[in-house]
């Protein structure tokens, strides 16, 4: 059971890396703004952020699925009936 744990936490780390490598990209492109204030650079800073945030609702949106099926999983095997 330990290793299955590490496991779990190993892929659910992998899963905070994603959106907090994009939170980095967004911060290094508001910095080169705060230093460039360039048009381009305001753009590659929107870009940055969107792509976060759309990683961000896709994330939930799978969650919620995975969430609705153990939900209804469970419902239907509360009423299988006693062994």
């Amino acid at each position: 059971m330990p290793v299955v744990m590490g496991l779990v936490y190993l892929v659910l780390s992998l899963l905070y890396l994603i959106p907090s490598i994009k939170l980095w990209k967004y911060g290094s492109a508001i910095y080169r703004l705060l230093s460039t204030n360039s048009i381009a650079d305001l753009e590659n800073a929107m870009e940055q952020q969107r792509s976060f945030w759309k990683f961000v609702g896709i994330m939930i949106i799978i969650m919620l699925a995975i969430m609705a099926v153990t939900f209804v999983g469970g419902a239907l095997w509360s009423l299988q009936p006693s062994r």
